[in-house]
């Protein structure tokens, strides 16, 4: 996914994983392991540290929000300001990256069924993301 190469740990996992797996023997098979060890751990390195992106932007949106409400009636403290920017910087990252997701799966879908959802998908995507702007604390 073209989403993954925004993360940071992605290159070190690919690494490890070429690098870890040695086999011996003709080289079309040992291109063949190596690409089907490196899938087996992306699937892993998926599931477990990448998740779901739209979890993840839906957390990093709903502990803004209880900062914005817990500092209505008073100012931020230093800390709790360089809190606030790390957090609208990952709810960034985390919707670039679940807006990658869905337009690559929604390329895919197309090739695969053609045109009968693109409409249907694209008011939906497009209605996600007005909800998630109007939401959105600055």
């Amino acid at each position: 996914m073209d989403c993954w190469l925004f993360d940071t740990s992605f290159k070190k996992t690919v690494e490890e994983s070429w690098t870890s797996n040695q086999q011996s023997g003709w080289g079309g098979y040992v291109l063949k392991e190596k690409i089907k060890a490196l899938k087996n751990r992306l699937n892993v390195w998926n599931r477990e540290q990448f998740g779901d992106t739209f979890k993840k932007y839906m957390k990093i949106q709903e502990d803004l929000n209880k900062m914005e409400e817990a500092t209505v009636d008073r100012q931020l403290s230093h800390p709790e300001m360089m809190i606030r920017k790390q957090l609208q910087e990952e709810l960034w990252v985390t919707a670039r990256s679940h807006e990658s997701l869905l337009r690559q799966k929604a390329r895919s879908r197309w090739i695969k069924e053609g045109d009968c959802n693109s409409r249907y998908f694209h008011l939906m995507i497009n209605a996600f993301f007005f909800i998630s702007k109007n939401n959105y604390v600055y």
